[in-house]
């Protein structure tokens, strides 16, 4: 009894092993014939744990993708400025005029006239916080804390494959579960395919 038991949860086992295998060809092979227009796919993952998985559900759909940890161009904030905002400068104009009878003097405008900054830029964003609640406080006036941006470069991860047909790369991304985190993606369409010689 106990031997057909185990035979029993080894069958069923098996069973569920070629299920998974089942939906994931469907899942990556459903839609249109492949193309002859082919392209090359690079998706960055920053987490190598997920692109090992998404290279090997790749892989299950047949194709043969590369792993290669590498580093991607991030934009972050940075830089954080104190800036009242209006539709008109000649609207903000008063006020810078108030502010510098208040000893305040390194004031700006942006280039269309409709933002104006007050100080420097700031490395920390409570640091620029702190000096609008203090203006709030003592000049009565509100600024707003804004973030300008730089480009960093962060860890991660090319999910690589080479040569897959133009009409899949669709299917393929939309078919990865929605647990993975993809930071970015990029398709190269390569070469059209050489026409074959017409028969004389």
């Amino acid at each position: 009894m106990a031997n057909i038991r185990r035979v029993m949860i080894g069958i069923v086992g098996l069973l569920l092993v070629l299920d998974a295998g089942a939906l994931a060809y469907i899942k990556f092979t459903s839609g249109p014939a492949p193309s002859l227009e082919k392209s090359k796919l690079v998706l960055w993952v920053d987490d190598a744990g997920q692109a090992k998985a998404i290279a090997a559900s790749f892989k299950e759909a047949g194709y043969e993708p590369i792993v290669k940890p590498d580093k991607r161009k991030d934009t972050v904030e940075a830089d954080y400025r104190l800036a009242m905002k209006s539709t008109k400068k000649k609207l903000l104009e008063p006020l810078a005029e108030i502010l510098k009878k208040a000893g305040h003097k390194q004031l700006s405008y942006s280039e269309d006239g409709t933002v104006l900054y007050l100080g420097g830029y700031h490395k920390q964003k409570a640091a620029a916080q702190r000096i609008a609640d203090r203006i709030e406080a003592n000049d009565k006036m509100v600024f707003e804390v804004v973030a300008g941006t730089k480009t960093v470069m962060k860890p991660s991860n090319r999910v690589i494959l080479m040569e897959i047909p133009s009409n899949q790369v669709e299917v393929l991304v939309s078919g990865l579960d929605n647990s993975y985190t993809i930071a970015d993606q990029e398709e190269t369409p390569l070469d059209e395919p050489e026409a074959e010689p017409e028969a004389e």
